[in-house]
């Protein structure tokens, strides 16, 4: 097979390391179109979410396109369910994140922001959350399994005005910016086992809004209450990566790997 027919059997699939024949919580088999284009879409099927209203209050929207990485539940007794996933995703070329206009956040706002007319471009926030689309569940755990060692603490898009400094004592300094090419972040719901069983079905667990175009790498991992110590790992790519890409997809799958042996 030539390397382009590769690199596009690549983007149309994912690679999964981890017993995921047996588990009742997997991640979905690629990265899910939401809204591409935006124009002329009303979000049909996704539950609770007006994509025509997101780019109406956000025009630069007609520029970007949205994927989210979903489970999918199918437990036989109802009672297993999805607590916790890790992700690093890096986009190559001229690939960026989408930022919002103002109230940027890690995870999802609640309903009463995220869909007010004036902020629905909230709705497709770059952003983590917990199933179903629940926000106030969702908790911030730190940086990836696979993010590298010198990696202090989370990585979503900044412009240096969009997340606000926590460790500011006045509150007014914000989060450096960056090249809007990385999310890397651990996220969990840590009342998962609490929660009600019976919730068999298919979830979105992030939301990634990237320009029209973008290429990228994005491995990742999903676990549940019933088999905490088996997280199943995944890798998607987006569009045909660059080799730089491809090469740090290469390592993350290795790493796991040789982890699983240990």
């Amino acid at each position: 097979m030539s390397r382009t027919k590769s690199m596009l059997a690549l983007a149309t699939g994912a690679v999964f390391a981890g017993s995921a024949a047996q588990a009742s919580v997997t991640p979905a088999g690629n990265l899910v179109p939401i809204a591409p284009p935006y124009a002329g879409n009303n979000g049909t099927g996704v539950t609770g979410t007006n994509l025509t209203g997101a780019l109406a209050d956000d025009p630069s929207l007609a520029g970007f396109c949205t994927y989210d990485i979903q489970v999918i539940v199918s437990s036989a007794t109802g009672q297993d369910r999805w607590a916790s996933a890790d992700l690093r995703g890096i986009l190559g070329g001229t690939g960026m994140f989408y930022i919002p206009p103002s109230q940027d956040s890690n995870g999802l706002q609640i309903p009463a922001v995220r869909n007010a007319v004036g902020s629905r471009y909230l709705q497709v926030d770059t952003m983590v959350m917990v199933p179903i689309f629940n926000a106030t569940r969702t908790t911030i755990l730190g940086k990836s399994t696979f993010a590298p060692a010198s990696q202090v603490g989370v990585i979503f898009p900044s412009n240096g005005s969009n997340f606000p400094d926590q460790n500011d004592p006045n509150g007014t300094a914000f989060e450096p910016a960056n090249d809007m090419k990385v999310v890397d972040v651990a996220w969990g719901d840590v009342n998962a086992a609490g929660q009600p069983g019976g919730s068999n079905g298919t979830f979105t667990i992030a939301r990634l809004t990237v320009k029209s175009g973008s290429t990228g790498t994005f491995i990742g991992r999903v676990g549940s209450t019933g088999n905490p110590s088996n997280p199943i790992s995944f890798t998607y790519v987006l569009g045909v990566p660059e080799p730089t890409s491809v090469a740090l997809m290469g390592i993350g799958l290795g790493a796991v790997a040789l982890r699983r042996r240990k």
